[in-house]
């Protein structure tokens, strides 16, 4: 009998703890879709703009634009990377080929990154704990 009450109870803490880590899943997408369409109803040359961002992939599903998906790099030392090839690649330099750069709250990103980006000649919005840092033009 003690031995079904252990395996009931690790049932319910493992059911539990399964639960709270779907919660931060459900509210990331809902804030990607808020800020989708905030940039959707906001920037007037959505689709002929270049745009990357972090969380690349949920910002597709909304935006259904030519996204490209953004990476830090590293924790200690975040710098502007994507994808290619199975290689990540330092775009530092490249950033001002991007018309808008989104960049969300639990990404590795310091304000040395978003102070950069300014430097560049990119304004800040901040919807939703989200960073989107777009050119003048717009």
């Amino acid at each position: 009998m003690r031995s079904l009450n252990i395996i009931i109870i690790s049932l319910l803490a493992y059911f539990f703890a399964s639960q709270e880590k779907d919660i931060p899943k459900i509210q990331t997408q809902v804030n990607t879709e808020f800020v989708s369409e905030f940039i959707k109803n906001n920037f007037e040359r959505l689709q002929e703009s270049r745009i990357l961002a972090t969380q690349g992939n949920l910002f597709r599903y909304y935006l259904s634009n030519s996204i490209e998906s953004l990476y830090s790099g590293s924790k200690a030392d975040p710098n502007f990377h994507i994808r290619k090839d199975y290689m990540y690649l330092n775009i530092t330099e490249d950033l001002l080929l991007f018309d808008i750069i989104i960049i969300t709250k639990n990404s590795d990103f310091s304000s040395d990154n978003f102070n950069f980006l300014s430097t560049k000649g990119y304004n800040l919005l901040s919807v939703k704990e989200t960073k989107i840092f777009y050119k003048k033009a717009h």
